[in-house]
């Protein structure tokens, strides 16, 4: 071998060593893993399933051929899900309908599937069939086989699957190679199957010794008869002449046996066979000569391949008379009940703890999937919803597209002044357009407030282009999600993205809005709502009045039952009244100690709309309401204290009347005045310390009778507006962002007679921007940490880091290290504001609790670009490490710590190469910097790579390959350009450019 093809060789040997193409090969590893996120488009799971299977019911499958391809009696489906219930599971009977494959068919679905007819048997073969032609516009009903529906309840998720026969070998089947795809998909599809055996017409011992081949566990019920060993059944018969692989006794022993298949990984199902009661079954010897003659008059007919199944149930059922229809009956009955209990079997034992390293078993493959895993990884668990990290706040409400309508009319000629818009004609207006929604407002307020608070939003989208859009937004905005449902076309009606237009005046005032909130009214899903509390184990939940009245109680009730604090957002002044609804069939409001709502935040109009609803509807009539109101031990003179507490105007207006009132059932009320502030009034327990406190005597409203339980006294506050804005943005969101910004502080152990003012200075910030929720982190830091108020502003130094950082990923060679001090300056801060936080940590007084909320979050942000600005570097370092070490001017690049470890790798890399495989070759072709015979040993960077650049000057003249035929280009500030790396790599160095 030449010298320069041993060179050409060795720096291939480098490359393959270098630890940036290891990650470059895990990278593309990932990539090609497969991904299911757009199963739901092919996949309908009902509401009742989805539920179950995520809080880890009891769920058995149930196939749809025995309807649509069977002969036995109508209503068979009702009894079977009935069967499956009576026994403490959830019924799922899968097939696909119109096309759709579906799990959870309905029973109206049922019906119409077998009096149109013409349903197609679907099995693994036919399931695309059926799902693209559905796509392509023909609908067709198919009924799933035992393989069908093991592949559906695979990805739904469900283990358990109880039917009547399976298929097998064919008699002569080692001729024909006719085998039921059955047998196959056991062997590929991890789901228990329930069945009285196979068939007796088929070839028993060879299917036996298939599902061996195919690795399939095959245990039989021994069911009163003596072990060790027992006969696999026939169906009509308890006994085959076969004996069968393996006998379990109990559902807790099947059970056991699914668990552990899943622990080891094992993708293969398991055949659970369950002989047909002895009352009932048809004896050996007589099914025998039944299905001999059927099978023999099957041939001379020439029904073979899928016909000759059904010919001969029909002629057996024929020859039989109402024996084997009864049997069939029977076998069914028997064999889902016996499923039911096998999945209550091992539902306990997850719940009981058998298993706590294998807490997430029962997972839907949709879900599974739908983040790319390495396909190697052996040891990566698969998340089902349910088993999703919980969260500290969970808001159950609306997100809508909104468009705020401004009117422009003082801007236009002859209007100078005007600040009304016209009725009945159109106006000028400047019109933005965002993502809100109550629910997303507050959601979101939350969610950015504080980075360590793990916020979920709960609400429903529909499958439009607006729906998608808000989707998109949610996901960039960092928002949590899981919960947001996207309602298909099969949800006719009101499926619409919510939206939102609010027209405000010249002053920025609403003047009038249009809403279409239906989707949230129209569509109601409690087991749903159920499903998300226990999935998110939240602190908090905030629900909105978006919803219907039965919705907010079932979210209410939800929330209580996993004992979770909830606030309610009234939304306006007509849906503020939907918490307080006749109760009817809805589930009854309670008061305190255990009140329903924990807090709420109305205006003033929405206070009075509220209290008219509770008053109308008789809930200030109980007897609970009086005694809670009479432990106020107010008497006369209130109205006296109620002006010296907030105002005469305020006391006219009979806001701390009805907020009294209301108290009973909302102990902490926050009422939102406006110019006037925020009217907090709120129940003390016994224990408060604000009954001592003497700072807070002044607010103290009464006080109860001594020795009360529960009461101590009420509190009453009327905490002063934030800020008086002169130029209002919009009004849109406010109320939203003060509630999230306090329900965060709340989550994180705050008072909320300390959290006011934060919160109302949060929602200033909306008042100032388009936005519905305009948390920005660096004003409220300004109100909470001395640091920023002295010295250089951190926050230029965020923006000096975060344009390093950008550049730093953006640029295919190192860029310099900077000089001006900016990292040390940032280290120091970081110290800093590590001890502030430490000695924060170690005052418990509540007012302090926010503002370590905030400290914390912005030092987290300060050190995750830290983080990925060096790790960007080093990526580069290790690629090009002798590169960098070539020159000094390339060298000058690195920082002095840079330098030493790209010194020190490189000094490790040549030592693991020596002993490697460089000591075999001549002295002169060890060097791994040789560039002699024209080859170069030193991989440098794609100086050719593309990137994108701002131009910062007035102009820039750019030249190089990729501009214009003169090889030049003139680009003017603000310009983005698409260049080669040589072409703007000194014009970047010298502070023209800037990447992007």
């Amino acid at each position: 071998m030449s010298a320069s093809m041993m060179r050409s060789a060795l720096r291939g040997r480098v490359s393959c060593f270098s630890p940036s193409s290891v990650r470059i090969q895990q990278q593309q590893q990932r990539w090609s893993s497969s991904n299911l996120i757009g199963l739901k488009n092919f996949l309908r799971i009902s509401d009742e399933v989805a539920d179950a299977v995520e809080t880890k019911k009891p769920v058995v499958a149930l196939e749809s051929t025995i309807y649509t391809h069977g002969a036995l009696q109508k209503g068979l489906a009702a009894e079977l899900e009935q069967v499956v219930r009576d026994n403490g599971g959830i019924p799922a009977t899968i097939g696909l309908f119109a096309g759709k494959p579906t799990v959870g068919l309905t029973p109206d679905e049922i019906e119409i599937m077998i009096a149109e007819g013409g349903a197609l048997k679907v099995s693994r073969r036919d399931m695309a069939y059926l799902s693209g032609m559905s796509i392509a516009g023909r609908k067709l009903h198919g009924g799933t086989t035992i393989a069908g529906t093991m592949i559906l309840a695979r990805l739904a998720g469900i283990r358990v699957f109880g039917t009547g026969g399976l298929g097998g070998v064919h008699r002569g089947g080692e001729n024909s190679m006719d085998i039921s795809a059955d047998l196959t998909e056991l062997g590929r599809t991890r789901v228990a199957v329930v069945s009285s055996g196979c068939k007796g017409f088929l070839d028993i011992p060879r299917t036996l010794e298939f599902l061996e081949t195919q690795g399939v566990l095959v245990s039989t019920f021994a069911d009163g008869r003596p072990g060790p060993s027992v006969d696999f059944p026939a169906f009509w018969a308890r006994e085959s002449g076969s004996k069968s692989p393996s006998m379990v006794t109990t559902e807790a022993e099947a059970a056991a046996m699914i668990l552990a298949q899943e622990k080891l990984g094992l993708e293969s199902g398991l055949l659970f066979a369950n002989p047909i009661p002895k009352a009932l079954e048809i004896p050996k010897e007589r099914m025998e000569i039944v299905i001999e003659q059927a099978l023999r008059e099957a041939e001379e007919k020439g029904f073979t391949g899928n016909k000759n199944t059904p010919y001969v149930l029909g002629r057996i059922k024929e020859l039989t008379g109402a024996d084997s229809v009864q049997a069939n009956l029977a076998l069914v009955t028997e064999n889902v009940k016996r499923a039911t209990k096998i999945a209550v079997e091992l539902a306990k034992l997850e719940t009981s703890g058998s298993d706590k390293t294998f807490a997430s078993i029962a997972v839907p493959l949709s879900i599974k999937s739908a983040k790319a895993e390495p396909v190697n990884n052996v040891q990566s668990k698969p998340k089902s919803a349910s088993s999703c990290s919980g969260a500290d706040i969970l808001v159950a409400g609306s997100v809508a597209l909104d468009l705020s309508c401004d009117y422009m009319g003082a801007w236009a000629p002859g209007k100078e002044g005007e600040t009304q818009p016209m009725m009945h004609t159109s106006n000028p207006a400047c019109i933005n357009q965002s993502v809100g929604g109550v629910g997303h407002n507050v959601a979101l307020a939350a969610h950015l407030v504080s980075e360590n608070t793990n916020v979920r939003l709960c609400s429903l989208i529909g499958d439009d282009v607006a729906g998608s859009t808000v989707l998109s937004s949610l996901k960039a905005s960092g928002l949590d999600t899981t919960y947001v449902r996207q309602l298909g076309p099969e949800y006719a009606g009101a499926n619409r993205t919510a939206q939102y237009v609010a027209v405000n005046d010249g002053n920025k005032n609403l003047v009038m809005a249009m809403a279409d909130m239906g989707i949230f009214t129209h569509h109601s899903f409690p087991d749903y709502w159920k499903s998300a509390v226990a999935g998110a184990a939240p602190h908090w939940v905030v629900v909105d009045g978006n919803w219907s009245e039965t919705d907010i109680r079932a979210w209410i009730s939800a929330s209580k039952e996993r004992q979770c604090h909830v606030a309610f957002e009234p939304v306006s002044t007509a849906k503020s009244t939907r918490l307080f609804g006749a109760d009817g069939e809805n589930l009854p409001l309670s008061v305190f100690p255990a009140p329903s709502i924990d807090i709420a935040s109305p205006n003033n109009y929405e206070l009075k709309a509220m209290f008219h609803a509770a008053k109308d509807n008789g809930h200030l009539d109980s007897m609970a309401w009086f005694s809670v109101l009479d432990a106020f031990n107010l008497r006369g003179g209130a109205r006296d204290r109620f002006i010296q507490l907030t105002s005469a105007e305020i006391t006219d207006a009979g806001i701390p009347q009805q907020m009294l009132q209301l108290l009973p059932y909302i102990p902490t009320l926050l009422t939102k005045l406006g110019s006037n502030g925020v009217l907090l009034t709120q129940i003390l327990t016994p224990d408060d310390a604000r009954l001592q406190d003497p700072n807070e005597m002044r607010y103290i409203l009464s006080r109860a009778p001594a020795g009360h339980p529960h009461i101590g006294g009420v509190y009453m506050r009327l905490f002063p507006a934030a800020e008086r804005v002169e130029n209002i943005v919009s009004v849109n969101g406010v109320g939203d962002t003060f509630l999230g910004v306090l329900v965060a502080g709340l989550a994180q152990g705050g008072k909320v007679q300390y959290l006011v003012d934060v919160a109302q200075k949060a929602a200033v910030m909306t008042l100032k921007s388009h936005q519905s929720s305009a948390m920005d982190i660096d004003d409220i830091l300004r109100t909470v940490d001395p640091l920023h108020s002295s010295g250089p502003d951190p926050l230029d130094d965020l923006q000096i880091l975060t344009r390093l950082w950008i550049a730093e990923r953006s640029a295919p060679e190192l860029l310099a290290w900077p000089s001006d001090g900016v990292f040390e300056r940032i280290n120091e801060r970081i110290k800093r504001q590590i001890e502030r936080i430490e000695d924060m940590t170690g005052d418990m007084d509540p007012t302090t609790m926010f503002s370590l909320v905030v400290l914390q979050t912005e030092l987290e942000r300060f050190k995750y670009l830290v983080r990925s600005y060096l790790r960007a570097r080093i990526a580069k370092l290790d690629k090009h490490t002798l590169h960098y070490l070539s020159t000094p001017a390339l060298r000058s690049l690195l920082s002095e710590t840079e330098l030493a470890y790209a010194t020190r790798h490189q000094a490790l890399l040549h030592n693991h190469y020596l002993a490697s495989f460089l000591g075999s070759v001549p002295p002169e072709l060890q060097n791994l910097n040789d560039i002699s015979g024209g080859v170069s040993m030193i991989d440098a960077p794609d100086y050719d790579s593309t990137v994108f650049a701002r131009v910062l000057t007035k102009t820039a003249h750019v030249r190089g390959r990729g501009t214009d035929a003169d090889n030049a280009l003139d680009a003017d500030q603000g310009d983005v350009l698409v260049l080669r790396w040589s072409s703007a790599r000194e014009l970047v160095q010298d502070g023209t450019l800037e990447l992007v």
